[in-house]
């Protein structure tokens, strides 16, 4: 059973997997980044490595992640909705369901869900506006920054085991940071669940 909501309205559920991006063919009908040899190393590549890396991770966490979650709603609502205060253990299983579908989408591949359509010739302005219609935050700005650390990876020459290392540095586990500045600059009741998850995601993450 769905819990029921504070005075924001009722709960849109901003999962990835209701937030598909529009597909088509690239460039020349190319479909993914790059037209190089097969043997070169692609943004996609390292896009791939990073989220495979960050689902062997919160699996490994799940336990602790899960704990984690509840204790940030927890202190959350005591901080700002205490009228709330008797809704907190709904809360906590809407926000503990979230972790199910984060790992669902980094193990079903989200850059062919999100940002393919940013290399098939979507400008960035027209998936922002997308982000923007469809979820409470906008994600775009996070993506282009890790996007602009892979391709100075890439320039480099690092390896993708070092690139993907410094974006788990850097970054944590995209798209927490979008989550988490949207948040705090609107808090709402609403937004908690995702708030709590990307909170408890970035600890573990950091600790890791």
């Amino acid at each position: 059973m769905s819990p029921k909501w504070g005075h924001e309205g009722p709960a849109a559920r901003t999962e990835w997997a209701t937030r598909r991006r529009p597909r088509g063919p690239g460039r020349n009908g190319e479909n993914e980044l790059g037209s190089g040899p097969s043997h070169m190393t692609t943004r996609k590549d390292i896009w791939g490595l990073y989220f495979a890396r960050l689902l062997d991770l919160l699996r490994q966490e799940r336990p602790r992640l899960e704990k984690l979650i509840r204790e940030q709603v927890r202190d959350e609502i005591a901080l700002r909705y205490p009228r709330l205060d008797e809704r907190t253990s709904k809360y906590q299983e809407v926000a503990v369901g979230f972790l199910e579908e984060r790992l669902c989408e980094y193990r079903d591949d989200y850059w062919e869900t999100y940002l393919q359509p940013l290399a098939t010739g979507a400008s960035a302005a027209e998936i922002r506006d997308v982000s923007r219609q469809l979820g409470w935050y906008d994600m775009q700005p996070e993506e282009e920054e890790i996007d602009q650390r892979i391709e100075t990876g890439l320039n480099l020459r690092q390896s993708p085991d070092n690139i993907v290392g410094a974006l788990i540095q850097e970054f944590g586990a995209f798209p927490n940071k979008s989550i988490i500045r949207a948040y705090s600059a609107q808090p709402k009741t609403n937004y908690l669940p995702e708030y709590a998850l990307a909170v408890a995601i970035q600890q573990v993450v950091s600790e890791s």
